[in-house]
């Protein structure tokens, strides 16, 4: 973007809040020139940057997700949490919830069984519980799908276009034995869980269902899921997830805290890439103890 655009816009003082009032004074002064096929390049890059502040492809560890600051954060809420990973793969986050709280009763679900080889080694290692299923909404068999080259990659998905058509290779398939969270909830007669972790690759939206019961009777604390560009192939909305849980808040991990999302609307929530989300209930105690941006 050129400098005539920009004259008369200057961070003065360094902070971050004056710099944003002067930057949207500035847009909304200049809004003619700034909306030139001349300063499109400009926008692109700054819609780059801006969904990375939002909470969006923050995939690279640990702390720029804010995965590790929010399990800390959730962790603390209890002397003896209970966490369920529903896909698990090889037990990267069953294995960072052990190390932020020893002394949490973790369930990790994955059911590739290469991914479970090295899922139950981790367990056996770090003191949880891995067990060779996949997570829906009923009990049964489907065949899953990686890559045709792969033993057990983390995009591991039961969409075979997940595969095929986002990431342009070859699938190959196995049949996985899956049931429902309710289903494994009674049977392990678990009346709380702290945590209820989701990613399992656009599936996201069946395990939720097959968790209704327990999700109506309040044995979820807190719920993180992962939305991305695989729930464009199982044709999953972040408007079917929010009808899943009336009376919850849903935010986006950031590095340092959660960012509120707000009353629904398909431009601010229906972006199709990696981010995790948190949903608690209205009066969860995690609202009092980590920061949210709004």
């Amino acid at each position: 973007m050129g400098n005539s655009t920009t004259e008369g816009f200057r961070d003065k003082n360094g902070d971050p809040e004056q710099l944003c009032k002067d930057f949207l004074e500035f847009y909304g002064k200049n809004l003619s020139k700034l909306l030139s096929v001349d300063n499109y390049a400009f926008h692109r890059h700054l819609f780059n940057l801006s969904v990375h502040g939002l909470g969006i492809l923050n995939y690279q560890n640990e702390y720029i997700s804010g995965e590790r600051h929010f399990l800390q954060a959730v962790l603390g809420l209890s002397e003896s949490p209970v966490v369920l990973d529903v896909g698990a793969n090889v037990g990267k986050y069953s294995r960072l919830v052990k190390k932020c709280k020893p002394n949490a009763a973790v369930y990790a679900f994955e059911p590739h069984p290469e991914s479970y080889a090295t899922l139950s080694a981790s367990a056996a290692e770090m003191d949880f519980e891995a067990f060779n299923l996949g997570m829906s909404d009923a009990e049964g068999a489907l065949p899953i799908f990686d890559y045709a080259d792969a033993h057990g990659s983390s995009h591991a998905t039961l969409y075979k276009d997940v595969i095929e058509k986002n990431f342009g290779k070859p699938s190959a398939s196995r049949q996985v034995r899956l049931t429902t969270l309710d289903s494994f909830l009674a049977e392990k007669r678990l009346e709380y869980a702290t945590l209820l972790k989701i990613d399992t690759e656009g599936h996201e939206l069946q395990v939720l269902r097959g968790a209704k019961e327990s999700i109506s009777a309040g044995r979820f604390g807190v719920v993180q899921i992962e939305f991305n560009e695989m729930n464009v192939y199982s044709s999953t909305f972040f408007k079917d997830i929010i009808d899943i849980f009336p009376g919850h808040y849903f935010f986006r991990l950031l590095p340092d805290g959660l960012a509120h999302l707000g009353d629904y609307r398909p431009l601010t929530h229906e972006l199709f890439a990696f981010q995790n989300v948190a949903i608690l209930p209205k009066g969860s105690p995690l609202l009092g103890k980590i920061k949210i941006a709004s």
